[in-house]
C-alpha cells in the first residue's frame, strides 16, 4: 500500500512540469489571441449569428474588443429571454447617454468592481430592492390613472 502511494506521488510529481507547461501555453495562447485578435472564421456558428451585424467591420476592430464581443456573444446565448430584453434596454439606455454621462457610468462600474465582494453583494441587494420599490410605485401610479379616467 505504502509503495503504491509512493509510486503514485512520484508519478504526479513527475507530471507537474507538464501541467505547468500546459498552463503556461494556455496563458500564452490567451495573450496571443488578445494581441492578434480573433478571425471571423475562428468564431463558432452561434457567435457568428449573434455578431452578424459586425461581420463587415470585424477585421477592423481592435483585438481586445473582438475578444470582449466574442465572450459577450457566448453570454448572450446563455441568457433567457427576460435577461436579453433587459440587456437590450440597458444597451439602448447607454447609447442615449452623453459622452460625459458614459464616462461617469464607466467610472462607477470600475469603482464597483474594485469593491470587496461583500460590499458588491450589499450594493446589488440595495439596488434590487430599489428597483422593486420603483416597480411597485409605478404600478400604483398606473392603477390610480386607470381609476381617474
Amino acid at each position: 500500500m505504502f509503495k503504491s502511494c509512493f509510486v503514485l506521488c512520484g508519478l504526479l510529481l513527475s507530471l507537474m512540469p507538464i501541467a505547468h507547461a500546459e498552463s503556461e501555453f494556455a496563458r500564452f495562447e490567451r495573450y496571443s489571441v488578445a494581441a492578434n485578435g480573433i478571425g471571423w472564421q475562428d468564431l463558432s456558428n452561434e457567435q457568428k449569428e449573434t455578431l452578424a451585424p459586425l461581420r463587415d467591420r470585424w477585421g477592423n476592430l481592435p483585438a481586445d474588443r473582438q475578444e470582449r464581443l466574442s465572450n459577450g456573444a457566448n453570454k448572450w446565448r446563455e441568457m433567457d429571454p427576460q435577461q436579453r430584453e433587459r440587456a437590450r434596454d440597458n444597451i439602448q439606455r447607454y447609447q442615449q447617454l452623453s459622452p460625459n454621462e458614459r464616462a461617469q457610468a464607466k467610472d462607477r462600474l470600475r469603482e464597483f468592481k474594485n469593491r470587496p465582494p461583500e460590499e458588491r453583494e450589499q450594493a446589488r441587494e440595495k439596488w434590487q430592492e430599489r428597483q422593486q420599490n420603483n416597480q411597485r410605485s409605478n404600478r400604483g401610479r398606473n392603477n390610480d390613472r386607470g381609476r381617474n379616467n
